[in-house]
């Protein structure tokens, strides 16, 4: 597998796609930002995408508008964002793209732990705190994190359904539960790993 990153001004929000170039199959996780540039290296690459996932559903994590060729495979995400897509006053797109953009094709997640899409497996943590409906995705060694989690840091929970003490009660899930060394790519800023951030985040209360 490989993994590729695109970064959209002006919240700096990161895209990732993880794609096999060998099977030619790839997921986008939190889709935005300049989707015709983005568009052009699919082609490029010649791949096929069998889905988006969404992390959250804020309006810097996913497009002001949709081209054609990206309604060719399902928008996924937790049930509770699946519902924030449809309500612009919770995406906050009007604040960040100075009109509202709802989406009504948002299809729910398997309730599942572990998910299945083509020849990729992976599991979804539901980590609300960020916002009600947030969750980490974990592909093997490597963690999509949103806005959950970041480099010595964590999401602002000062927005609609935001709140600090359900994020820490978040934080101690995930790492209770995943509590390999995984690598993190979350949804602004650089990667880091689940064992720096034991070390160096402060809003981890438990640190080993």
């Amino acid at each position: 597998m490989k993994l590729k990153r695109f970064t959209a001004p002006p919240y700096m929000t990161n895209t990732y796609c993880l794609y096999d170039p060998e099977g030619g199959e790839g997921i986008f996780i939190d889709l935005t930002g300049d989707l015709k540039g983005i568009h052009s290296w699919v082609e490029a690459e010649k791949l096929t995408i069998l889905a988006a996932l969404f992390t959250h559903a804020h309006g810097d994590h996913f497009p002001q508008s949709a081209p054609a060729w990206t309604r060719e495979f399902p928008w996924l995400a937790q049930r509770e964002a699946v519902a924030a897509f449809k309500d612009s006053a919770v995406n906050l797109s009007q604040e960040i793209y100075g009109e509202e953009v709802t989406y009504a094709q948002v299809q729910a997640l398997s309730e599942s732990r572990e998910q299945h899409i083509g020849d990729f497996t992976f599991e979804v943590m539901e980590t609300p705190g960020h916002t009600a409906g947030s969750v980490c995705y974990r592909f093997g060694n490597v963690v999509f994190s949103g806005d959950t989690l970041f480099k010595e840091s964590v999401g602002r929970t000062d927005l609609p359904t935001g709140s600090m003490s359900i994020l820490k009660e978040s934080l101690k899930r995930l790492f209770s539960q995943w509590t390999e060394d995984l690598l993190v790519f979350p949804g602004h800023g650089d990667q880091t790993s689940m064992e720096y951030e034991r070390r160096a985040n402060p809003y981890l209360e438990v640190k080993k």
